[in-house]
Parts: structure tokens; sequence; C-alpha cells
């Protein structure tokens, strides 16, 4: 991964990798401690915030876009995305 891809947000999940947004490359990531990707979302529009749901699917704050959408654990879009009124939300 591309630590100059704009990590805005991090998060330390319960199997001890990290959820990693990163603004500039429109993705967010899953590494491992050796920093090796093991999940990621592409095409996204402003990732700020991202949070692993008990259910294993991820939800994710995409601020260019004022919306919320979760993913589930392959990366794909549910059908559950909602648009929300907020100027440039950045965490959920």
């Amino acid at each position: 991964w591309n630590r100059n891809g704009r990590p805005v947000f991090a998060r330390r999940l319960e199997n001890g990798n990290t959820l990693v947004a990163l603004q500039n490359e429109q993705k967010v990531v899953e590494l491992d401690a050796s920093g090796a990707i093991k999940w990621e979302v592409r095409n996204l529009n402003g990732p700020t915030s991202a949070t692993r749901l008990e259910n294993g699917h991820t939800l994710i704050v995409e601020m260019f876009s004022n919306k919320l959408t979760e993913v589930d654990a392959k990366g794909n879009p549910t059908n559950w995305r909602i648009k929300i009124s907020l100027q440039n939300p950045t965490d959920a």
C-alpha cells in the first residue's frame, strides 16, 4: 500500500490487523502487522472512516459524496447505503 495515499483514519481490529482509510487512493484497506494488504475496497469517494461490524461487514464514511456505505466481507456493497445531509462527514 502507498503510505502517500493520505491515511486519514486507522482502527485496530480484534484480529490484530488495522483498517486504514486512504483518502487520496480512494480506498479502505485492512493491513496485517507486516503492512501487507489482507482486504480492500476501492473506488470510494473520499473515505474518511471505517468500522468493522459484528457480522463481518464494514461501514465506510465517504466524505465527498456525503454517504455511509456498508460492504460485505468480500468488499461488495450491500443493499444498505444512506445519503446524509452533513457536509463533509468524517466518522461513523
